[in-house]
């Protein structure tokens, strides 16, 4: 079985992103998932999101990857929830969902 994981964040929104990775090794283990798989974390290319992405490389199996793809840079300015930043999550999802197909994961989560 061939499984990417997609997620996506800038800068201000890494806060939980190594808990997260650590969750998703969890969930992994007691899946008994021991598959080589592929976690994609779209983003900028802010120490923060390059911080995420190497937590998420520590705490996986080592026969998955990790690739951090620099998407967009955030506007701090821009408000929370309004279009600017609605269309900020949409490129980043769309960039993390185009690059997993271009695995082609028997599931995309």
């Amino acid at each position: 079985m061939k499984l990417v994981v997609t997620v996506s964040a800038t800068a201000n929104y890494c806060y939980a992103m190594k808990t997260l990775g650590r969750r998703v090794a969890a969930n992994l283990a007691s899946a008994g998932i021991t598959d080589p798989g592929v976690a994609i974390i779209a983003g900028d290319n802010s120490r923060e999101v390059k911080d995420a992405a190497k937590g998420w490389k520590d705490a996986l199996p080592s026969n998955w990857s990790v690739e951090h793809l620099n998407v967009a840079e955030e506007n701090k300015d821009d408000p929370n929830y309004k279009a600017a930043a609605q269309i900020l999550i949409a490129k980043l999802r769309g960039a993390a969902f185009a690059e997993a197909r271009r695995h082609t994961p028997d599931y995309c989560w």
